[in-house]
């Protein structure tokens, strides 16, 4: 079941209705000075947790009314810095302990440098760094946020599929070791063709981090198309920034829709249960889609990508009534993002593989009854090779 994160930039401004769509509200204090947990704090008793929290007891001592209605948990967003040594040690130690001291804080995320890479250095200070954050995060429950690595999707980037596999796998073993207990991938500001990069990184990212053990989110600059497109790769968390004022009442309705999608892809039955009699069906349709791939089995085929076209059928169960929104149809961005995301993943020996794992995917989500999935290498041209495979839902779905 996926959570949803409220990144808080001004406590303040917070909507009494937004605690009925984000599971955990995450207060940022990134400066990591006791002024700006000073004022957190302050916040949160003013805002109360209910009856029967200590906060709230404080308020009602001091106002003599009723706290407010409850808070979605609270979660403090930290910088890594405060974990670093020299000068920082002793400043970054009072911080960390004033922070671990305010009532309700269910979680703590510390933030890498963008220039993340710092934190990997091999010497005294950074180990001595290292060490403080595993103390702190064996005693506190603690999330790594690590930032997207955007040069490796630059025109000209070598070897990028092995560099993002080795920085990934650093991070994930050295948050792991560390005793943080998830890791949250950072979506920056992003251009149109960025952003499906990121899209299109996440599902590996997700699927990576969840087999190092850990709980795996999205989180940053995350748009609300980007919601449907993030959810069938099933991460633990997903965050929403808080928008400008003029646009809260639209980030409420977003909210909503994201709720509505979670219970899409959690609820199954109650789902197709929902649409046209079974047996009635749409059809979602990918043709022709050529991306390179590194793919084969043969000597040659290896340390080179190859044009791969894929054509892919999706039924789908009829919605009950006319689709207006996005919540109502099933996106035909989760077919190109699911090829894409496998197809990124590394190198593929064979083509039965890639569309096995296609289809797989795709009938993990409710809606879909029916995929045929065909999958061609080109690089034999005026020839093409390739298989066609067609999978259907288990009836005990």
């Amino acid at each position: 079941m996926v959570k949803f994160l409220l990144n808080i930039g001004a406590p303040e401004a917070i909507r009494p209705d937004w605690r009925a769509y984000a599971d955990i509200f995450v207060l940022k204090a990134e400066t990591g000075s006791a002024e700006a947990l000073a004022a957190l704090q302050a916040f949160i008793v003013r805002a109360g947790k209910g009856a029967g929290s200590k906060l709230a007891a404080i308020k009602a001592g001091d106002s003599g009314e009723p706290p407010a209605a409850d808070l979605p948990d609270l979660a403090l967003l930290l910088p890594f810095s405060l974990f670093q040594g020299g000068k920082k040690a002793g400043e970054g130690g009072t911080v960390l302990a004033q922070a671990a001291n305010i009532a309700d804080i269910s979680l703590f995320c510390f933030a890498l440098p963008q220039k993340a890479a710092l934190m990997q250095k091999e010497d005294k200070a950074i180990a001595a760094a290292w060490e403080r954050a595993a103390a702190f995060a064996a005693r506190h429950e603690s999330f790594l946020l690590l930032p997207w690595r955007q040069e490796d999707y630059e025109p000209g980037a070598k070897n990028r599929v092995e560099a993002r596999e080795a920085w990934l796998q650093y991070w994930l073993g050295k948050a792991r070791d560390s005793n943080f207990k998830g890791i949250l991938l950072v979506c920056p500001l992003l251009p149109a063709a960025k952003r499906a990069d990121f899209i299109r990184y996440s599902g590996y990212f997700v699927q990576k981090a969840q087999q190092a053990g850990l709980r795996a989110g999205i989180t940053g600059a995350l748009q609300a198309p980007d919601i449907p497109r993030l959810l069938p790769f099933a991460p633990d968390y997903l965050g929403l920034a808080q928008p400008a004022r003029k646009q809260q009442a639209i980030l409420a309705d977003k909210c909503q829709k994201v709720n509505t999608m979670n219970k899409m892809r959690n609820k199954a039955k109650t789902e197709v249960a929902a649409g046209a009699p079974a047996g009635n069906c749409d059809k979602i349709l990918v043709s022709d889609f050529i991306i390179p791939v590194h793919i084969g089995a043969y000597a040659h085929e290896k340390g080179t990508a190859q044009p791969v076209c894929f054509n892919i059928t999706a039924e789908i169960t009829r919605p009950a009534r006319l689709p207006q929104t996005i919540e109502h149809v099933f996106s035909y961005d989760i077919i190109l993002d699911a090829i894409e995301c496998f197809a990124a993943a590394g190198h593929i020996e064979l083509v039965e593989t890639l569309a096995e794992q296609i289809a797989a995917f795709l009938l993990e989500f409710p809606r879909v009854q029916r995929v045929i999935v065909r999958v061609e290498k080109l690089n034999l041209a005026p020839r093409a090779v390739g298989v066609e495979i067609s999978r259907s839902r288990e009836k005990s779905d």
